[in-house]
């Protein structure tokens, strides 16, 4: 899987566990230091980023939901 793949695969998994496309707009900024994301326009540094950052969230939510389950 390539690193823009990868950003649109975690992209859908947040939006999946809930997150709102506002919400992914302030991870961009978090990251990138805009609220948009073009995939093709980033810097293979600002992919890495981006990835790492975005697979956080995932996991946070994840952990998030697992505990609301069993509690």
């Amino acid at each position: 899987m390539t690193e823009l793949e990868r950003i649109e695969s975690l992209k859908e998994q947040l939006l999946k566990l809930g997150y709102r496309n506002y919400q992914l707009q302030d991870i961009y900024r978090e990251v990138l230091g805009q609220s948009s994301c073009n995939p093709e326009e980033l810097s293979s540094e600002q992919c890495k980023s981006l990835v790492e950052t975005m697979e956080e969230y995932c996991s946070f939510a994840q952990k998030c939901l697992k505990n609301k389950i069993n509690n």
